[in-house]
């Protein structure tokens, strides 16, 4: 009986480690102009330095990567699979929409189909195949083969599409200029204008179903649906400044803005929001990208202009500045992922769950 308890005992302890791994493993990808692409390497709970990866390799076709250029938005699948798009500056003879899978060691060139002229602002993907870009000139484009080939859509405007989100195998989302709204229900073949009850340019969109979205821009505009994009509503977010990024964490409960000098939490699912005092952020800077941590619903990042990166560990309520060497760069866009993929982690939970009872019946 005595074995019996303590290998009951082992399952549970081994469960929790693997649980531990699933919180403590954490990579965070950032896209930014001048220096295109930076990372943390985090193992095992451990706070990493970002680093810049210096010798990435950018497969061009032997076109020099310009640094006039830079990366406005990134998307990561898992900690080694993921895509950066930006602008162009024209002395490139392709788009700039790059994939790698070994975590930005190096980077191919996925640009096919793309008109060379666009300038990239958003990226996508729902798998491994399927993605989105978002640009210039009211392009939208879609991929069903991890990005070897790109087909434009048509929008019906001409206006830029600043963010765009794959949000099931067959749903998506993409804002811009004017308030600008489209949906598709097919992938991506056909997208249809929405009414979004203002005219303010949208930078940011966020969607935590496919039904429930927010989308952020000029003015201190946040506009939600929770009917799919049937209806959209002007709310409150307490600010004048313009807003550049959104984030839910994935129950949707709490949410982060950024933009213009500014951040602000939600906690009771967008329906109000209260600005968040921050050390060292001011009027003048320009905040980019937020996102959560998907397993960890506690911890969020930040990015903006000047090299900032910003880090909390409470959902928002109060944040730290990240150790950066890249003062003189402007960052764009960020991406977290983590050691164990999330389903694999509420497979563990589940093991965590079904030890404890074998140990409580034993027990009693």
């Amino acid at each position: 009986m005595c074995f019996t308890r303590y290998k009951h005992l082992s399952c549970f302890l081994g469960a929790i480690f693997a649980w531990n791994l699933c919180l403590a493993g954490t990579d965070v990808f950032i896209g930014g102009y001048w220096e295109p692409f930076y990372t943390t390497q985090g193992s095992f709970g451990v706070r990493p330095t970002l680093q810049n990866y210096q010798n990435h390799v950018f497969d061009d076709a032997g076109q020099p990567y310009p640094e006039t250029n830079g990366f406005l938005g990134i998307d990561f699948i898992s900690r080694t699979e993921g895509w950066l798009v930006g602008r162009n500056d024209n002395s490139r003879p392709t788009a700039n929409a790059y994939r790698t899978t070994d975590s930005g060691d190096s980077w191919s060139l996925r640009a096919t189909g793309i008109n060379a002229g666009d300038n990239l602002q958003s990226v996508s993907f729902f798998d491994s195949s399927k993605g989105f870009i978002a640009s210039t000139n009211g392009n939208l484009y879609t991929t069903a083969d991890g990005g070897a080939n790109w087909t434009q859509r048509a929008t019906g405007t001409d206006v830029t599409l600043r963010s765009v989100q794959y949000v099931t195998s067959t749903i998506g989302y993409a804002v811009g200029q004017g308030g600008s709204v489209f949906k598709t229900i097919d992938s991506g073949v056909n997208w249809s204008p929405q009414t979004s009850t203002t005219s303010s340019n949208l930078n940011a969109v966020y969607f935590k179903d496919e039904n429930t979205g927010w989308a952020v821009g000029s003015g201190g505009v946040v506009i939600r649906t929770a009917d799919g994009g049937g209806n959209w509503t002007l709310g409150a977010s307490g600010v004048s400044a313009t807003l550049r990024g959104v984030a839910f964490n994935n129950i949707g409960t709490t949410g982060i803005l950024v933009g213009d000098g500014v951040v602000a939490q939600s906690t009771d699912g967008g329906a109000t929001w209260s600005e968040i005092s921050v050390a060292g952020i001011s009027g003048a800077t320009r905040l980019r990208g937020v996102t959560f941590n998907s397993v960890d619903n506690a911890k969020a990042w930040f990015v903006g202009d000047g090299g900032i990166v910003y880090k909390s560990t409470d959902s928002g309520s109060s944040w730290s500045s990240e150790t950066s060497v890249y003062s003189g760069f402007d960052l764009r866009a960020v991406d977290v992922q983590n050691a164990i993929p999330e389903p694999n982690c509420s497979l563990i939970m589940g093991s965590v769950i079904l030890c404890s009872l074998l140990i409580r019946r034993r027990i009693t």
